[in-house]
């Protein structure tokens, strides 16, 4: 069986992700981690998948309005 590597929202941001494209490119974690000190679990997004992501030519474009304020998740194109 394969192991596979996760990425949390914070190593996602790290890679300069923000929540919009978090949610758009991404949607639902791959897996959820209990945490101790905290009531709320660890998502996690497998490191692959967010891979592919960050290849497609739309993800760069979109990151970059997100900076610029111009992206609306109502006017978004389905991928």
């Amino acid at each position: 069986m394969e192991s596979q590597n996760y990425l949390t929202k914070l190593d996602l941001r790290v890679r300069g992700w923000r929540n919009k494209s978090i949610k758009y490119f991404l949607g639902s974690p791959d897996k959820l981690k209990k945490n101790s000190s905290k009531s709320i679990p660890t998502q996690l997004f497998c490191f692959n998948r967010v891979l592919k992501c960050e290849e497609q030519s739309n993800f760069t474009e979109f990151n970059q309005n997100i900076w610029k304020g111009e992206n609306d998740s109502k006017g978004l194109k389905e991928i």
